[in-house]
């Protein structure tokens, strides 16, 4: 029997959904990370094997009868990296329709299957996409932890460090930071959250952005300087896209996504007033789908499939 499969390859778990041709739901899997960025290549063909390979451990379906597979995964920004995805699954035995995207792709289509629409997404890193009636493309953001990333959860939680470091040492401003980072990570003394830095990955990292969150909401003025940085940054990608995507005279969806966004409101409403000041009709409201139904959509009409 033919199947459709998508991926959404994060930065820590992949997550596959496996459709017939009438895009009901035959099986969903959660596998290892296929970022080629954080992963050598091995790895990621590892765990594509692996990911793959349990939905054939617990069905009767081939790799023969699979018609086409979307992938969205961080780290397929270049053409480069896209062929290198593409010939990693190839070789593990798969002769179908192969498409590998940027992951923001997949999570807007599961929104809009195709229609105009443009996401931001900020959980551990930032990106931002969007396409417009004409189906033209275009991307701000998602260059990584290192160069850009501003609005992430990453970029939040090093801010939030950075200002209590300062804090700590006298050179800034007193924050209340400073006592709750000490106490989440249960710090003999605070300059000991050196340690933890630099052995925590940027996930460990970014989880301590909701301190920030809630020292906003406490009334830490530090805490509020970031959290309107982020949202100042996050509003700017919107804005960015609208403009560069002339949608910017008619109704638009902006879809907010990422762990980090849709679990602070009070991010998500500064974002929306700042775009519908300078952009009344865009439309704002949280990712509802799970992205690989994004790539589900996109896989079927790769081959010529309305789902």
């Amino acid at each position: 029997m033919k199947y459709i499969m998508g991926v959404d390859g994060g930065g820590t778990h992949s997550r596959v959904l496996v459709t017939d041709l009438n895009g009901n739901e035959i099986y969903q899997g959660i596998g290892k990370s296929t970022n080629i960025e954080s992963n050598s290549l091995e790895t990621v063909q590892k765990n594509f094997k692996d990911l793959f390979q349990e939905f054939h451990n617990k069905s009767d379906y081939s790799k023969e009868e699979c018609i086409s597979i979307c992938v969205g995964t961080a780290g397929a920004d270049t053409p480069e990296a896209v062929d290198l995805i593409t010939g990693l699954i190839s070789n593990l035995g798969y002769t179908c329709f192969i498409e590998v995207l940027n992951d923001s792709e997949i999570a807007l289509a599961a929104e809009t299957k195709g229609k105009p629409g443009i996401i931001i997404i900020s959980g551990t890193g930032s990106i931002g996409f969007g396409v417009n009636e004409f189906g033209e493309k275009w991307r701000v953001g998602g260059f990584g932890y290192l160069v850009g990333d501003e609005g992430s959860g990453y970029w939040v939680a090093r801010k939030g460090i950075g200002a209590a470091l300062q804090d700590f040492d006298h050179s800034g401003d007193k924050t209340m930071l400073t006592e709750m980072l000490k106490e989440h990570l249960k710090l003999e003394r605070f300059d000991k959250i050196l340690d933890f830095i630099y052995s925590a990955n940027k996930s460990e990292i970014a989880k301590l952005a909701t301190l920030v969150i809630q020292g906003c909401e406490q009334g830490d003025i530090v805490s509020k300087e970031i959290m309107d940085s982020a949202a100042a940054y996050l509003a700017r990608m919107v804005i960015t896209l609208a403009r560069e995507l002339q949608m910017t005279t008619q109704s638009c969806p902006v879809i907010y996504g990422g762990g980090f966004l849709t679990n602070s409101m009070c991010l998500c409403s500064s974002i929306s007033d700042r775009i519908l000041t300078k952009y009344p009709l865009l439309k704002p409201f949280l990712l509802k789908n799970e992205a690989q139904w994004g790539a589900i959509y996109i896989a079927a009409n790769k081959a010529g499939i309305k789902i």
